[in-house]
């Protein structure tokens, strides 16, 4: 055990354990938690000491304490270690992430990008960058202090623990135990990782508080002390150390200074300084928790070298040590830090802070870069104690727009929030709405809905006060609809309304885009066709204003209201529309766009293969902006289309894709994806554990089943349908209440009605099959997908049709529609849905035995069933199979026994009699007297045909 740590063995070991784990490539997260003073830093030091001796490269960052610091603070300190030995920037540059790195560290010129996508990117390159130096290297990252961490070095230490594989690396992260806050919940969220151990540090007991107060005091202490100190302490090794130092001043043994007086003893301390040294510690104190000496010297207008002098002192008494960089002191501990700001008066804290400012800005002039956090820190500090609130307001609002340049939305909307808590009374009204607006921009980006909400209203408020209509469209356009949190849109189509009606019939672009979020604001309801005229209307305009934005707007707008079968034509023209406007600008995002609009009509049209031709597009517009939803959407979208075209397995890999890239940023996107598409594979493969827990997210949710309404009802209800778990089915079927009352919205008509044949059909329900088939026969020559942003393929229309009917005894019309969807999935390739078609096709000729009917039906079995066994389609594998043999039966032919089914199989296969006999272990001449057997009950003539027979219905004579 290294002089100094002690009473830490069982912890030591713990660490050393995950070292080991981690230099063999079993990547390791531990999360150290305990009370301040526990000695969680002084822990990680020792296993920095101990990384190195094994060769590990090791990098120490920490988070900071209400200062000026940049976001990712704690991050770039732990990677410049690393940088001094490897050269990160080389790395960088190799694998193409200088932009990443670059924007990490603050330059002074982050130019990473405005949306969370871009976040993605730079988290994702830092956790390259890392995992590429831990497979050169065996790592130890230590980020300590975590309880002070902005949001965004949370979740970036949330993307890069997810995103451990094989590496050579140790993450140690140190946190104090304290209730609520940001950093719990990722911590927590962490902890239930394969990879995380939870360390929790407590106190010494009293054999390592003796040896403490031994260490210090130099003299021996007897049973009664140790215990007293144990007790006032609890154990805490800082707190037993502050005991240790009063006792080697020589007070009476028996007065045991407790943790209550502990910061009137660093005071104490503070005063037994000279005062010059007492000063230059407040500064310190005032600076940060660790400082330089330049600095310093500037804030207490003194000499660089005495200042020096002056912290030896301040050394000397415990309070500040040197850092590990040269020319960088820091406070002993964060308690010793809180205990001096704590004994300053306010003002005199105010002023300290106030010079700070000036001094900083007096170095750095018009271009403060990576400063400009520290100048708003000081300010604001002032501020609280009378200085200029509105200069404090410009420097946090200058602090915040470089922390959304840095992709710190979080943090952007703490230092907006808290210039207008601070600049509340002083700010003139537009400006109150352009910080409100830049707030509510900042929590939109962080995912912080309910935040942009008050952000908005407040705008909204103070935005009619002035009479300004601008603004108050400017807060209703910051209302984005989104799907992950509806309630919204009912408040954002309030305000689009009043800013309308403020604005006046103009034709502005502004309008335009109002007008077409008010029509996103109706999305999700049934009710589009109410607000036609303003989608319309916001086309018109924005096409005369030829302004791209509002174009791209009033297109999408548009689209929403088209989005139902009778639309199609027109999402068509839209979608070639937005792909010339994405061509004209050089917008990729708008292509993207374009690109999934196309897609979705094709999908409709039964066009696979212009599908995968717009995939194969989307995929490169995808790679060229590097999002993670356009990562998404390629994965969806690929997914989709291989459970069209009967590649399962397939669909089901590229879903899991598409959920890992978004299930961490919780989206509804990605729970409606997979329990949309592993029901409709299971339907044809087979249910299984995984598809039914994929719907078990929607039907076993109340709030996602009322968010999502009829469609998540009548999907789920197929989902147990399928299963045959029909009580469950009915119940989610019927609770939807009844079909005549149905009003899905547009985009998902198709989906409703023939995801309602399918359960009906289990049922038996024939009224609701005849209601659906008649609401569904509008839409012949479509096929079954999502007007807007594919979930799964459900086959043509027709098979719906001819589905209905057959369970309606409409003989006749349900073998045209089968022999409809028949055709359309061998045109589309959709193999899976084309068995599907030609078996209940085969079941329908059957039933109504009509001339020729029992032979059409046997040849369509022949093509079906070898399709469905090899696309892995079991159960209609055996549907083929009781179709066959009541398609034998009506014919009269005669089952073959056991022994005449094994010989039909192998002449299939075109073994000879004597090869079948030697097979079988029989006589040639039984063999042959067997298939004379077989050929006369089937009605054959030769073993050519006995060949041809056995290839598709041996299975169903067994």
């Amino acid at each position: 055990m290294t002089d100094g740590l002690v009473g830490r063995d069982r912890e030591l070991a713990t660490l050393s354990a995950c070292l080991d784990a981690a230099g063999t490539g079993r990547p390791q997260l531990v999360i150290c938690r305990g009370e301040p003073g526990v000695g969680k830093t002084r822990l990680a030091r020792e296993l920095v000491a101990r990384a190195r001796e094994e060769g590990f490269l090791t990098g120490f960052g920490a988070a900071l304490e209400a200062s000026g610091a940049p976001p990712y603070w704690c991050w770039w300190q732990a990677l410049r270690e690393i940088d001094e030995v490897v050269g990160l920037e080389e790395l960088a540059r190799e694998r193409g992430l200088q932009a990443q790195l670059s924007g990490l560290r603050d330059t002074g010129r982050p130019q990473l990008g405005t949306t969370p996508e871009d976040r993605f990117r730079l988290f994702d390159g830092i956790a390259r960058l890392i995992r590429e130096v831990a497979r050169r290297s065996s790592l130890l990252l230590v980020l300590d202090d975590m309880h002070w961490a902005d949001e965004a070095s949370l979740r970036l230490l949330q993307h890069v623990v997810k995103a451990l594989q094989d590496e050579r690396l140790l993450l140690l992260v140190n946190s104090r135990r304290q209730a609520g806050g940001q950093e719990i919940d990722v911590l927590g969220t962490l902890l239930s990782e394969p990879a995380a151990t939870d360390l929790a540090l407590g106190g010494l007991d009293c054999t390592a508080v003796r040896r403490r107060l031994v260490g210090i005091t130099r003299r021996a202490v007897d049973d009664a002390l140790v215990e007293r100190v144990r007790a006032s302490t609890g154990g805490n090794p800082f707190f037993v150390g502050e005991v240790g130092r009063a006792l080697a001043a020589g007070p009476d043994p028996g007065r045991v200074p407790v943790t209550t007086a502990l910061r009137a003893a660093i005071a104490e301390r503070l005063r037994s300084l000279a005062p010059a040294a007492a000063e230059v510690v407040r500064a310190a104190a005032v600076l940060g928790a660790e400082v330089s000496v330049p600095e310093l010297a500037r804030l207490a207008d003194a000499d660089p070298t005495e200042v020096v002098r002056l912290l030896g002192e301040a050394q000397d008494a415990a309070l500040l040590q040197p850092a590990d960089d040269a020319g960088r002191w820091r406070f002993d501990h964060a308690i010793v830090r809180d205990a001096v700001l704590d004994a300053l008066p306010m003002r005199t804290r105010g002023a300290l802070h106030r010079a700070a400012a000036e001094a900083l800005e007096a170095r750095v002039g018009a271009s403060p870069g990576a400063h400009v956090g520290d100048i708003a820190h000081h300010r604001a500090e002032a501020a609280v104690v009378g200085d200029d609130r509105l200069v404090a307001a410009v420097w946090l609002e200058r602090a915040a727009v470089r922390a959304m340049g840095q992709l710190a939305f979080e943090d952007a909307a703490l230092l907006l929030r808290r210039a207008l808590a601070l600049a509340e009374a002083e700010l003139a009204p537009v400006d109150r709405v352009r910080l409100l607006l830049l707030v509510g921009r900042a929590d939109h980006l962080a995912g912080n809905l309910a935040g942009r909400l008050q952000a908005c209203l407040d705008a909204a408020d103070v935005a009619r006060e002035l009479g300004r209509a601008d603004l108050l469209a400017e807060a209703a356009l910051v209302m984005e609809v989104t799907a992950s949190a509806p309630g919204f849109e009912v408040v954002t189509r309030r305000l689009c309304k009043e800013a309308l009606a403020a604005l006046g019939s103009e034709p502005t672009s502004m309008r335009a885009r109002l007008l077409a979020r008010v029509v996103d604001t109706h999305m999700f309801g049934s009710d589009l066709e109410r607000v036609a005229p303003e989608s319309d209307e916001a086309l018109a305009i924005a096409t005369a204003c030829d302004d791209a934005a509002a174009l791209g707007a009033a297109m999408a707008a548009r689209r929403i209201v088209c989005a139902g079968p009778g639309g199609l034509a027109e999402r068509e023209i839209l979608a070639a529309r937005m792909l010339e406007l994405a061509a004209r600008d050089g917008d990729p995002p708008t292509e993207l766009a374009a690109r999934l609009w196309q897609i979705d009509a094709s999908s409709e049209r039964g066009d696979l293969q212009r599908v995968a031709d717009e995939v194969d597009a989307l995929a490169r517009c995808a790679s060229s902006l590097g999002w993670l939803t356009a990562r998404f959407e390629v994965a969806r979208c690929r997914a989709v289309l291989a459970q069209a075209q009967g590649r399962y397995a397939d669909a089901v890999r590229l879903e899991d894709t598409a959920y890992e890239l978004m299930k961490a940023r919780g989206l509804a996107s990605t729970l409606v994806l997979r329990s949309g598409l592993l029901p409709v594979v299971g339907r044809h493969v087979g249910p299984e554990r995984r598809s039914m827990d994929a719907s078990a997210m929607m039907s076993g949710d109340p709030e996602v089943l009322r968010r999502f309404g009829l469609i998540a009802h009548v999907a789920a209800a197929h989902a147990h349908a399928t299963a045959g778990e029909l009580g469950e089915a009915e119940r989610l079927y019927r609770a939807s209440g009844s079909v005549e009352s149905w009003r899905p919205p547009p985009h998902v008509v198709l989906l409703v009605d023939a995801f309602g044949i399918a359960v009906s059909d289990v049922l038996g329900d024939a009224g609701d099959l005849s209601y659906l088939r008649d609401r569904l026969a509008a839409h012949r020559g479509h096929h079954v997908v999502s007007g807007i942003a594919q979930i799964c393929y459900f086959g043509p229309v027709e098979l719906w049709l001819g589905v209905a009917a057959h369970r309606l005894g409409l003989l006749d019309e349900a073998v045209a529609d089968l022999e409809q969807a028949d055709a359309h999935c061998a045109r589309a390739g959709a193999a899976g849905f084309r068995v599907e078609a030609q078996i209940r096709l085969a079941a329908v000729l059957a039933d109504r035995r009509g001339h020729g009917d029992l032979t059409r039906a046997g040849v369509l079995l022949g093509v079906a069933a070898p399709t469905a066994r090899r696309l892995g389609m079991t159960p209609y594998v055996a549907t083929a199979a009781a179709v066959q043999a009541e398609v034998d039966r009506l014919a009269g032919v005669v089952a073959l026994s056991p022994r005449e089914t094994e010989v039909a199989r192998l002449v299939a296969e075109g073994l000879t009699n004597r090869e079948i006999a030697a097979r079988l272990v029989l006589s040639e001449r039984t063999v042959e007297q067997h298939v004379r057997s077989v050929l006369a009950k089937l009605g054959l003539t030769n073993r050519a045909q006995v060949a041809a027979w056995a290839a598709h219905r041996v299975a169903y004579h067994a």
